[in-house]
């Protein structure tokens, strides 16, 4: 309920999840931003897509992270990025 309510009186929630399997919606549909992962599992990567706010030609920017690389999408799938992370 929190990720339905919060937005509109103005509640900050930074979340996440290990996989987007068995997500509720409510759970992204709210989100300013999705940082994105790499993950292997083609069906898990469909359902990024939809998380990202991104459309099917887009999924071999999920499909080809390397380890440590993240996609940030933000405004609803209109601004995307691509980072490392260095350790």
């Amino acid at each position: 309920e929190i990720y339905i309510l919060g937005r509109s009186r103005r509640v900050s929630i930074v979340a996440g999840t290990q996989s987007p399997k068995d997500v509720p919606t409510s759970f992204y549909d709210q989100a300013t931003y999705a940082w994105i992962g790499r993950i292997r599992d083609e069906q898990r990567q469909k359902r990024l897509l939809e998380i990202g706010g991104m459309s099917r030609h887009e999924l071999p920017y999920i499909s080809q992270l390397k380890n440590r690389e993240w996609l940030l999408s933000a405004g609803n799938g209109e601004y995307f990025a691509r980072t490392t992370v260095r350790i």
